[in-house]
């Protein structure tokens, strides 16, 4: 039986920022999130020369004054580009994993901008010398699956939005295809948009397994979908 600390411990996510002084998904935020207890929730690219970086957005504008796609730089480039206006640069899966070093479990979701399973090849492979609690999540049900076959006893989890997707790929965000996506992955945990509180599949799978919200943005949101799931990812700022 896989210990489910999805359920027990508050999610951070992207650490805790306030995209001013502290950015999303920085060194600073996930040293807050570490002192605070919480489980860190973050993202992973993979750059032009194969390595892991942890960014949540496929483009670099939102958060930088760059231009450009995570999978078109390598991590040389990356790690000179300032976040927002801050010292603070996009660091490297590995220096987050030191960071942490199983103080605090972690929540990973694997980005799909990327072909293939090169990512959750090469991030398994890092994560097979690393000593702390990890779930991993992704919207698309094949990398999920691909811990299925090869790390079994990580906590798997399905993203669903209520929104569609952009990218080309019929599996991702798509609820029309929820039974077929659990059938792929078999997750522990859905992790899904806040608004699906109501649909009847999601109830349906929260009968047997977990099901986390995403995101709680203000405290209106925690009190509203708090009791609907069996726990919520938070912009901790704004929420508590």
């Amino acid at each position: 039986m896989k210990d489910n600390f999805l359920v027990k411990n508050t999610i951070a996510h992207r650490g805790i920022f306030d995209n001013d002084k502290v950015p999303e998904n920085s060194i600073k935020a996930f040293k807050s999130a570490i002192n605070k207890g919480y489980v860190i929730e973050f993202d992973v690219h993979l750059t032009k020369d194969k390595k892991i970086v942890v960014f949540h957005d496929m483009e670099l504008d939102r958060m930088t004054k760059k231009t450009g796609k995570i999978k078109e730089l390598t991590l040389d480039e990356m790690q000179k580009i300032k976040l927002l206006d801050t010292n603070y640069t996009i660091p490297s899966l590995d220096e987050v994993l030191e960071l942490i070093d199983g103080k605090v479990p972690i929540l990973i979701e694997i980005k799909y901008d990327v072909k293939g399973f090169e990512l959750p090849r090469l991030l398994l492979e890092r994560l097979k010398t690393y000593k702390g609690e990890v779930a991993i999540q992704s919207f698309d049900p094949f990398l999920v699956s691909y811990f299925r076959f090869h790390k079994n006893d990580y906590l798997r989890g399905l993203l669903i939005g209520s929104f569609r997707s952009k990218i080309k790929n019929i599996f991702i965000n798509n609820l029309f295809l929820l039974p077929f996506d659990i059938f792929i992955s078999k997750p522990d945990f859905l992790a899904v948009d806040k608004k699906l509180y109501k649909n009847k599949k999601v109830k349906n799978f929260k009968k047997k397994k977990t099901v986390v919200a995403w995101t709680m943005k203000s405290k209106d949101d925690v009190d509203k979908y708090k009791e609907k799931f069996d726990n919520i990812i938070c912009n901790i700022n704004d929420c508590i």
